[in-house]
């Protein structure tokens, strides 16, 4: 009677997600090659294109920037608040952790071996997603306290280089910007997921970042060195999931690409909406461990 009720035990949801943990830790413990955080060319690029920007327009553009905004009608600054706020993490963090929680409560076997798959694929792509998102927010929000940043706010009273560091108040929180850190974030995710969209995902993001200049929340600069940071983490965090085989493979010349071969398999079925349930299903399905 042990194994049935050790069964029993398993069949739990705490106990499911254990087992699919085991799975995952499995995955990231198996041997690899060393480690290699090699970027692409153009990435690397665009990055240095971006943190030598950061200083010319500290020293240049700042200020006319904020002076430049406060001259805009209402109605174009109201606008612009709208966009800015779908830079806010949140929007990328509470779906893509809603569903690694849901992934990791499944009991996959129920619906068979190719969606098990594709979900499993789906889950470490939206797992890369919020560490991507998440991790740049944590690193963002310590960066903004050790420099404390007065913002445009106190342009006209402290000038644009007005700093107190360690102040823990949000009008010195300006360098570099939390929005436009999520915007690089979500650039490099959605260029190196969907690589075919990726001008569609560098114009979204772009404008997010800048409408934090138009808003008068950040200088040009502010904005520029979140664009670096949030660009810079999901690429190394990107060649750390493809170090370990999870998510991401690097091609033959060096670049990324998702993994995501079961996904392709399950999309070309003409039954593929039925992937949208299938978390539902695992759910309700048999105890064994996604694989």
């Amino acid at each position: 009677m042990a194994e049935p009720r050790r069964s029993a035990r398993l069949d739990r949801t705490p106990g499911r997600a254990l087992v699919n943990l085991a799975f995952v830790a499995g995955r990231l413990t198996r041997k690899r090659r060393p480690l290699v955080l090699g970027l692409d060319a153009r990435w690397l690029v665009a990055l240095a294109v971006l943190l030598v920007g950061v200083a010319g327009l500290a020293v240049l553009v700042d200020g006319p920037a904020v002076e430049w905004a406060a001259t805009l009608p209402p109605g174009v600054r109201s606008a612009f608040e709208v966009v800015s706020d779908l830079g806010r993490s949140q929007w990328l963090l509470v779906p893509t952790g809603v569903l690694v929680i849901v992934l990791a409560m499944g009991r996959w076997p129920g619906i068979g071996l190719r969606l098990q798959a594709a979900w499993a694929e789906i889950g470490f792509l939206a797992a890369y997603v919020f560490l991507a998102v998440g991790g740049g927010a944590l690193l963002v929000n310590g960066i903004k306290q050790l420099i404390g940043r007065g913002r445009p706010g106190g342009y006209a009273e402290d000038g644009a280089f007005s700093f107190d560091p360690f102040n823990f108040d949000y009008g010195n929180a300006s360098f570099p910007s939390g929005h436009a850190t999520t915007a690089g974030a979500f650039i490099v995710a959605g260029c190196l997921i969907f690589p075919r969209l990726r001008l569609p995902f560098i114009v979204v993001g772009v404008t997010v970042a800048l409408s934090r200049i138009v808003v008068g929340a950040h200088y040009p600069s502010d904005v520029l060195a979140g664009l670096a940071l949030g660009t810079a983490w999901a690429l190394v965090l990107a060649g750390l999931f493809a170090w370990r085989g999870l998510a991401f493979h690097r091609r033959g010349d060096g670049t990324l690409a998702p993994i995501a071969p079961a996904i392709r398999g399950a999309v070309r079925n003409p039954g593929w909406p039925a992937l949208l349930i299938a978390p539902l299903r695992a759910l309700a399905g048999p105890r064994e461990p996604l694989n």
